[in-house]
């Protein structure tokens, strides 16, 4: 009967270890695949966010340089029609002038 007894109490001590075991084990593997699958989304994040920022990046500085290039547009023709407009004054007022002295 003793022997039967103990054989009995360690095989309820042995499934129970086992169980145990068993359950640690699945909880520690179901933690690393949580906070697995939390790194990864993470990760996803903040590439995308990182792409959106290079991307506005890009937009903005694209924006940047056509504004300057119009900017310098306007600028040279508005230059280049003041210096015409000038050279057309001079032009007229020397023809003025040598119309005047021929006269």
């Amino acid at each position: 009967m003793m022997v039967q007894v103990m054989a009995q109490m360690m095989a309820q001590m042995m499934v129970q270890t086992m169980v145990q075991m068993m359950v640690q084990m699945t909880v520690q593997t179901t933690v690393q695949m949580m906070v697995q699958m939390m790194v990864q989304i993470i990760a996803q994040m903040m590439v995308q966010v990182m792409a959106q920022m290079m991307a506005q990046m890009m937009v903005q500085t694209m924006v940047q340089m056509m504004v300057q290039m119009m900017v310098q547009m306007t600028v040279q023709t508005t230059v280049q029609m003041m210096v015409q407009m000038m050279v057309q004054m001079m032009v007229q007022m020397m023809v003025q002038m040598m119309v005047q002295m021929m006269v």
